[in-house]
């Protein structure tokens, strides 16, 4: 009985082999392999997207931040006459808004490039994707 069960099993490991190198099979699993992967960096170029979504919203909001504190700092020089100076209260001030709009540049710097950075990634996906598109086709 022993035996019998030996020889049952290797020739169910025999079938098995026999289908693994069948050309058919061998296809069948490269297909499904690459749809996995296709599928894999559908859901990258989704993730990355959001991404660049909430960066691009950022930069935006940091924009309208160095705006509003540059439309400040204007207004306190337009309400002061330049050619006695300004008082020291104003003075301060206006270094204080130029310390706040060096340090939003910096950020808005920092978040330009990485939605630089995400965008070239993105492009890369969706090169893959395409490569892989191709090869479901062929």
């Amino acid at each position: 009985q022993q035996q019998q069960q030996q020889q049952q099993q290797q020739q169910q490991q025999q079938l098995e082999q026999e289908n693994e190198d069948d050309p058919f099979t061998i296809i069948s699993n490269k297909i499904n392999e690459t749809e996995e992967q296709l599928k894999k960096i559908n859901k990258l170029i989704e993730n990355k997207k959001e991404d660049i979504g909430k960066c691009d919203r950022n930069l935006r909001s940091i924009q309208e931040e160095i705006k509003s504190i540059m439309e400040s700092r204007q207004r306190i020089l337009n309400s002061n006459s330049i050619l006695f100076g300004l008082p020291f209260e104003e003075q301060k001030n206006i270094d204080k808004l130029d310390t706040d709009i060096r340090k939003q540049k910096e950020v808005e710097s920092i978040i330009a490039e990485s939605l630089t950075s995400s965008k070239l990634y993105l492009n890369s996906l969706n090169e893959k994707k395409e490569q892989f598109e191709k090869v479901l086709l062929q």
